[in-house]
């Protein structure tokens, strides 16, 4: 049930986020950067009111900045200040 819910409010936000983006589009050739943000900063919105388990805005950003450096290629990985501290105690 929170999968289901989660993805119906994700493909909402994404869906208003494509009109917006594309609606930027047709005014520039290009999307910029601080309406990326702001589509960013709703999805994070959405998923704080929405979403059954209770996530920080931090927790979040680090899981989309997490996402999108491993999604680069498979030796690309993003390691918080704690988890860089603990990599350095561990070796």
């Amino acid at each position: 049930m929170k999968k289901r819910t989660f993805a119906i409010i994700l493909s909402v936000v994404l869906a208003v986020g494509i009109l917006i983006g594309r609606s930027s589009l047709q005014a520039k050739m290009t999307p910029s950067l601080s309406q990326m943000f702001r589509i960013f900063t709703a999805v994070i919105y959405m998923v704080q009111t929405h979403y059954i388990d209770e996530l920080t805005p931090e927790e979040l950003v680090e899981r989309a900045i997490k996402g999108m450096v491993s999604s680069l290629d498979p030796f690309s990985e993003f390691y918080t200040p704690e988890e860089t501290e603990d990599f350095m105690v561990h070796t």
